[in-house]
């Protein structure tokens, strides 16, 4: 979370520095996703509290007069929201039977305090579960992934809008190799980060990048599968002091690829395009790449089809109709929804191929300098809404929605509109035992 005594001293609400509309909109558009998108509503309120110190240097924000639009929006959003989280149980359900991970198999599903009650919480418009076991796999798991990946977009919004009131250049760039059907993905995933490793350690591009005043970078690992097979690629975001031109970064590019092609064919593949090599100086810090390095959440909503930037950095997770790549979350839910043994077969590769790897790399110091404290995932996914205060009531018996997974989804969905009386009414029409008030010590949570 964030340290407010060591953050970066542009950032916060006296500062000199004035914010365009994208870098305002990429603090607040973090802060909504974090609180928002995220499966049990899981938000750090200094974060949080930073983003919005952030949005409130371009100052004159204006706000909708119509408080009917509003609420219409609002009810709008929390209903999508509620169908993505039903989802995402949906294929959680799928993996506690199937997955090849014993921790995934337990996340959501086996209660951990001694009563084996789950606590259900409401906390402003977060809901959540207390009680349950996680996972914390950012690649494998619908819930903790959620959970996870809010956390990581609000850090990236905090960052690419502070970047952008302290003045640096912001530059994206894409990294990928030539891939066909039958490799592994194991050895397409260790050539790709060993591959970059050496383009990162090569003496000329250091050099070069050292000259143009380079202070950090974050660097994302995506997998996506089609008809060529894995297509495991980097995306990067560097942060530069001096004012970079593209023609700059060209010949930055230039040297990089060199290496890198040198690196994938020393490793057996085939010679990369350059024309897929992307390095490119980020026009007002486009508030969009925070979604973009976020990518890998459950979201079965938005279609796969648009080819607009705006869709390309949400990361959605939709697949309409089986032509071009898909997402690992979207051939899990082609499974669920088909029962094609070989999308299960694609999956389990990936769930093997992806365990213990690492989604977002930051650069030593960069969370530092802007006052982002370290998190790690498993810490993320730990975190529960609210406190004891904020327990509505408690499922005395998981095993009901252990044995339908969605029903996990519906019963948050529920308490997110109408509180502890439909929380009440939707489990005793689908059977789930409730008890009100302090649970006995026995399973006190």
């Amino acid at each position: 979370m964030l340290d407010p005594e060591h953050s970066d001293p542009s950032i916060n609400t006296h500062g000199s520095h004035t914010l365009s509309p994208a870098a305002k909109q990429a603090a607040e558009r973090g802060e909504e996703e974090a609180c928002s998108a995220s499966d049990e509503g899981v938000c750090d309120p200094l974060l949080v509290k930073n983003a919005k110190s952030v949005r409130v240097l371009g100052a004159d924000d204006t706000s909708d007069p119509s408080a009917d639009k509003g609420k219409r929006l609002s009810e709008e959003r929390s209903a999508k929201a509620s169908k993505i989280r039903t989802s995402r149980w949906q294929a959680l359900g799928i993996l506690w039977d199937m997955s090849t991970l014993e921790r995934v198999r337990k996340c959501g599903r086996v209660p951990v305090l001694p009563g084996g009650c789950v606590g259900v919480r409401r906390k402003d418009e977060a809901v959540g579960y207390a009680g349950l076991a996680t996972c914390g796999s950012v690649w494998a798991c619908p819930r903790c992934s959620a959970r996870i990946m809010a956390v990581r977009r609000l850090e990236l919004g905090v960052l690419i809008a502070a970047a952008a009131a302290a003045g640096l250049t912001v530059v994206f760039g894409t990294v990928t190799l030539r891939h066909r059907q039958g490799q592994s993905l194991s050895m397409l995933w260790d050539a790709v980060t060993k591959g970059y490793r050496g383009v990162t350690n090569a003496t000329k591009v250091k050099r070069m990048r050292k000259a143009l005043g380079r202070v950090g970078y974050v660097r994302a690992f995506e997998v996506t599968y089609g008809g060529n097979g894995w297509h495991p690629h980097i995306h990067t975001l560097q942060l530069f002091e001096k004012g970079v031109t593209q023609d700059q970064l060209d010949e930055l590019r230039d040297a990089e690829f060199a290496v890198w092609k040198r690196q994938a064919v020393n490793r057996g593949l085939g010679a990369p395009m350059k024309k897929r090599y992307e390095l490119r100086k980020v026009a007002d810090a486009n508030v969009q790449f925070s979604d973009y390095f976020a990518k890998g959440v459950y979201d079965p909503s938005v279609p796969r089809a648009s080819k607009s930037v705006g869709f390309e950095m949400t990361g959605s997770m939709t697949k309409k109709g089986r032509k071009g790549s898909r997402s690992p979350w979207q051939v899990l839910e082609d499974f669920g929804q088909s029962g094609d043994l070989d999308d299960w077969d694609i999956w389990e590769q990936y769930e093997v191929a992806s365990k213990g790897k690492r989604a977002l790399v930051w650069s030593p110091g960069l969370k530092d300098r802007f006052g982002i404290g370290e998190q790690d995932d498993e810490e993320i996914a730990d975190e529960e809404v609210g406190d004891r205060d904020d327990t509505l009531f408690w499922v005395t018996d998981w095993s009901v929605i252990a044995g339908q997974s969605h029903l996990g989804g519906q019963l948050l969905g529920e308490v997110q509109r109408g509180g502890l009386a439909a929380g009440l009414l939707f489990c005793r029409q689908h059977g789930i035992p409730t008890a009100v008030g302090m649970p006995d010590d026995d399973f006190e949570g």
